[in-house]
């Protein structure tokens, strides 16, 4: 190296080495830095997304704990809701059936009701059951059914929600029943049944077979209004004298607007039955007589709800009790939906 054409002195070269090396260090130094504030830059960033993450991931856990504290709470409110619904079973007999198959009602399903009355001609306090003052003939059956709601009307309307009226070799499922009650309001008039046509109106009616399930509104309308029209609900018909009690009620409560409810389930499946099971399971004819809906037969006829078959002897009755109350199959589990499904259409 030259300055100004003569070399350098030993000393400057020195200098110019050390000033070297001094640079170069700074630059190490300047690229260290930099990459410590990068390494720092991307730490937070790390620490932050990842308490995002950890934030999103609880919030998620809550809402799940919401859902399942929702579900559990919407069941206790059902379970409660069904368990406080009152209803009065009330069943038509003849005064020579008070010791058979009255008993045998007494004796089975009829115990699980809230209240359980006999509609007779004949007062028995061993059974419950009142005389209506209705001779016991075929063609009094419609007299009779409107005396015994008039009897439910001025005794019991206040302390029931709803009034199931049930034929003594009717078996019915009261904890079904009241489960499918429980999705409806009895200040609201309506009636739950099996629902067939019928050629002398429109509306259907719910056949007396199956029984059926009055809401407290329903009852106070037919004997409010509807008794007293004797054009829209006749004693007697001028066609065919006196109608049959199913149909003609059915008659009454549709001229006062009184909703039928379908009650057949999600999947289609019928839950009150004019027929025996077994007639359901095997005999689809018997299903397919005069249903208001479109019914299912065979294996898939009857819903895991059912509330109602007709057509029993009291062995049946009592086959009923054991298999539905005593029977337990080793490892069956319960899978109970709130509220209950219904069907979507007809």
């Amino acid at each position: 190296m030259v300055y100004f054409g003569r070399p350098l002195p030993r000393t400057q070269k020195a200098l110019r080495v050390v000033m070297f090396f001094i640079l170069l260090a700074t630059g190490l130094l300047v690229m260290n830095i930099h990459a410590h504030i990068k390494h720092v830059t991307y730490s937070k960033k790390a620490l932050f997304g990842n308490t995002s993450i950890m934030a999103d991931t609880q919030e998620i856990k809550d809402i799940k704990s919401e859902i399942r504290n929702s579900k559990t709470n919407l069941q206790a409110e059902a379970e409660e809701k069904i368990r406080t619904l009152k209803v009065l079973c009330w069943v038509p007999v003849a005064a020579k059936n008070h010791n058979t198959s009255a008993r045998v009602v007494m004796e089975t399903w009829g115990r699980r009701c809230d209240g359980l009355v006999f509609m007779s001609s004949v007062n028995d306090p061993s059974i419950g059951a009142v005389d209506l003052g209705v001779k016991e003939t075929y063609n009094n059956l419609w007299l009779k059914t409107r005396s015994a709601l008039k009897y439910i009307y001025t005794r019991y309307l206040s302390d029931y929600d709803w009034f199931m009226k049930a034929d003594d070799d009717t078996y019915v499922v009261v904890e079904n029943l009241k489960y499918l009650l429980s999705s409806y309001d009895t200040s609201k008039p309506c009636v739950l049944g099996s629902r067939f046509y019928t050629g002398y109106f429109k509306a259907g009616y719910m056949t007396g077979g199956a029984g059926y399930a009055l809401s407290r509104a329903a009852v106070r309308v037919f004997v409010e209004k509807a008794l007293p029209d004797q054009e829209k609900c006749p004693l007697t018909w001028k066609k065919t004298g006196f109608p049959c009690e199913d149909v003609a009620l059915a008659k009454c409560l549709s001229e006062m607007g009184v909703k039928f409810i379908d009650t057949r389930d999600d999947k289609g499946r019928g839950r009150f039955f004019q027929q025996p099971l077994r007639a359901a399971l095997t005999d689809p004819k018997a299903l397919l007589g005069r249903p208001f809906y479109k019914v299912t037969t065979g294996l898939n006829c009857c819903s895991d709800t059912a509330v109602t078959f007709h057509d029993l002897s009291a062995s049946d009755l009592y086959m009923f009790d054991y298999l539905i109350y005593e029977l337990r199959p080793y490892g069956a589990m319960n899978n109970v939906k709130f509220p209950p499904p219904v069907a979507t259409g007809s």
